[in-house]
Parts: structure tokens; sequence; C-alpha cells
């Protein structure tokens, strides 16, 4: 085992190190030594975006990342407590959601570097708001809605992070 398992880090605390298994759980090792378990798949959306694969040395012109389905915000907050992102906006198409993310900010002390929008895909954001877009953790076919509906998704300005549960070939 390394390091002490938390449930809560210090706000100045930095990530050091991801670890992850082949089930797609791991733990976050702190600098300060502890470390804290992860399972599920958004988590890992988390790792893999920041973990060099074309997101983590990326700011895009507003440098603010959405969002979209955020549950719990734990990726925003991953990417604002490690300096990845400036600003993220975290929406989700239900309140009870869109209140934990809040709550988890508000643990994760990251101030007002991020904002929460209640919406149904990105229908209640302005494409000046954002930079990359995150669709993760939901299926193919709603994917695939949120980007069709959205025609400022398609002209090359975004950056767009998807991660389909489902539909995987339709959504290529």
């Amino acid at each position: 085992e390394v390091g002490t398992a938390v449930s809560s880090v210090s706000s100045t605390d930095r990530i050091s190190k991801v670890v992850k298994n082949a089930d797609g759980s791991g733990y976050l090792a702190f600098q300060s030594g502890a470390t804290m378990p992860f399972s599920s798949a958004k988590s890992m959306t988390a790792t893999a975006y920041t973990a060099g694969h074309g997101g983590a040395d990326y700011t895009t012109a507003t440098g603010t990342l959405v969002d979209v389905g955020t549950d719990h915000a734990y990726l925003p907050i991953w990417l604002l407590k490690t300096g990845k992102v400036p600003r993220a906006l975290a929406c989700d198409i239900n309140p009870g959601p869109l209140e934990a993310a809040r709550r988890d900010g508000a643990k994760y002390e990251v101030g007002e570097e991020l904002s929460f929008r209640l919406s149904d895909g990105l229908r209640a954001v302005l494409p000046q708001e954002a930079g990359d877009v995150v669709l993760a953790g939901m299926g193919g076919e709603l994917i695939l809605r949120i980007v069709g509906e959205t025609p400022w998704l398609r002209d090359g300005a975004k950056r767009l992070v998807l991660q389909p549960m489902s539909s995987v070939p339709e959504l290529r």
C-alpha cells in the first residue's frame, strides 16, 4: 500500500501520481503522501483526459472546460485543482446531480473558477462560454443528439472529448 487512504485532502495538496488498475479502479497519490481510491468510469475519464492524451497541455481560446452530464463534477474539479484548466462549467440535466456537484465544488474549494448550469446537453451554454467540451459517461446515441443539435460544436473551433458508454461505431 502507498500512503494513507483518505476521503478528502487539503485544497493546497496536489496530485503527484494517478494509478489505475485493469478493472478501471485505482487511486490518486498526493504530494502529502495521502491516497484517494476511485472506481468509477467518470474518474477514469478524468485521468485519461489529463494524462497526456491531447488535453493536458492545451488551453482553448476561452480556457473554459464544459463538462456535460457532470454528475458530481469530479472531472472539472480535478482539472481545476491540478491547474490543467483555469475555468470550468459543470452542466447536468437534473437538479440532484448538479446540487451534488455544487457540494463537491465547495468541498474541494475550487471557488468561482467552477460554475454550474442546469442544462439539457448544451442548450443553456453559449458558444463563447465553451473551450473544450466533454461528453463522457453517457450513451453514444445521446452524444450524437447533443452534437447534432449544437451547430457550433461542428465548426472546428471547439475541441470535443467524447467517451461513449454505447454505440461507439455510430458515434465514430
